[in-house]
């Protein structure tokens, strides 16, 4: 036991060397004029795409899995280039939209606000149902800025370097953040944001380990954490899907959409499943209008064989 805490406490020279160049690149990016961020975007995702082929593989996979055969080989391959070009530019294109005073991310247009507001309006919180569509980063910092009470469910750096650093910047854009362990802790504070009426800002598209649920994800089932359902379920929190929609180059509009209705009934296992299977279905449709924009590289069904022999519990 005392080999593995040291193993773990062991100085690795080349993560301090990869997180102190990472703080750099990003401190970088913070100065430079938008023209050089857009040239360094398309040559690092170019790069990636070449020489990335797990990446590759994985986004081909999952898009052979969405679409089967309603797209061709090159329609496909396009997607996947696209979204891994996406994933840079929304990271590299951060900075530049977080210069002080912020002006540039506090605005950006939200289409469909009156949704939001009014599900403020209620005193039950919202739930924002999330993704990896769009720079979803900035959705946060500028709903933040814009004095918007939302928080969000975050996993932590290990590198105390990069930890300390993010902190610091989510500190200057006033973004609350919930980190995901411990997790009861995690769960008490996001259960008490929503009691005060706030926003709980939570991406429910990816893989999930420990307690999970199976919920079909574009006809497989994958697995999805039933913790956000139950505090549905608890508070009679509203719940909204938003996602950050690209126009283009440093053009990007925040889009909320209605509220979605939730019927809840005595059997508390059913209405978690039909709460996540209702999610999915909306988060199907977002990634379908923002193909390019989604995260194909993600191994979303990673954990889906657990589920191969299970029946829904879905409503008959």
């Amino acid at each position: 036991m005392q080999n593995e805490e040291r193993k773990k406490k062991a100085f690795n020279p080349f993560k301090y060397i990869l997180s102190y160049i990472s703080i750099c690149v990003f401190y970088l990016f913070f100065k430079m004029p938008a023209f050089l961020v857009i040239f360094l975007t398309e040559a690092t995702g170019l790069i990636i795409w070449m020489l990335g082929l797990s990446l590759r593989f994985q986004a081909m996979r999952n898009l052979r899995l969405v679409y089967g055969d309603k797209l061709t080989r090159k329609e496909l391959k396009a997607i996947a280039r696209s979204s891994i070009k996406h994933i840079v530019r929304m990271f590299l294109e951060f900075g530049y939209y977080l210069r002080p005073p912020f002006e540039v991310a506090e605005e950006i247009p939200i289409e469909g606000e009156e949704y939001l507001k009014e599900a403020l309006e209620g005193g039950r919180g919202v739930l924002a149902v999330g993704s990896h569509v769009g720079n979803f980063m900035l959705l946060l910092c500028s709903l933040s800025l814009r004095g918007y009470p939302i928080s969000f469910l975050y996993k932590e750096p290990k590198d105390e370097r990069v930890k300390n650093y993010v902190r610091r910047l989510q500190e200057k854009i006033k973004l609350k953040v919930i980190p995901v362990k411990p997790r009861n802790e995690a769960a008490a504070r996001s259960k008490s944001t929503l009691e005060k009426g706030e926003i709980l800002w939570v991406a429910l598209d990816q893989d999930t380990r420990g307690r999970a649920v199976g919920v079909e994800f574009f006809g497989v089932k994958a697995t999805m954490p039933p913790g956000p359902a139950e505090l549905i379920a608890e508070t009679g929190a509203a719940v909204l899907p938003m996602y950050m929609r690209r126009n283009g180059w440093m053009d990007h509009t925040i889009v909320v959409k209605k509220p979605l209705k939730i019927n809840l009934t005595s059997d508390e296992e059913k209405d978690v499943y039909n709460i996540l299977k209702r999610i999915n279905e909306e988060l199907e449709e977002i990634i379908l209008a923002n193909p390019k924009e989604w995260w194909w590289v993600h191994r979303r069904w990673k954990r889906a064989y657990k589920y191969e022999d299970d029946p829904a519990l879905g409503e008959d």
